[in-house]
């Protein structure tokens, strides 16, 4: 059986995130989980196990304008095709 908590962005918890993502990708995301964490709407998770293992953790935040991704998918689409998908979406990020 295992937990599912919010992600809280306390220093352990963001440095126990930051661990596991380095083993998997061999990179941090300490200072863009910062980052992103002060964007409207933000959001996450995180999956503790019986033995309070860290087994992975998701997060996002509400897409708005000049936010990398919600432009790049913005350029792409016709205005009535963003009302429908960026003008109010969630953005899953990790």
């Amino acid at each position: 059986m295992v937990q599912v908590n919010d992600l809280v962005m306390e220093e352990r918890v963001i440095e126990t995130v930051d661990l596991l993502y380095e083993q998997i990708w061999n990179h941090s995301i300490k200072e863009r989980l910062i980052k992103h964490s002060g964007y409207k709407g933000f959001r996450g998770n995180i999956i503790i196990s019986d033995h309070k293992e860290l087994l992975g953790f998701s997060y996002g935040y509400s897409s708005l304008p000049d936010q990398f991704y919600h432009n790049l998918l913005a350029s792409e689409l016709s205005s009535l095709e963003y009302e429908k998908w960026l003008k109010d979406c969630f953005e899953l990020v990790e």
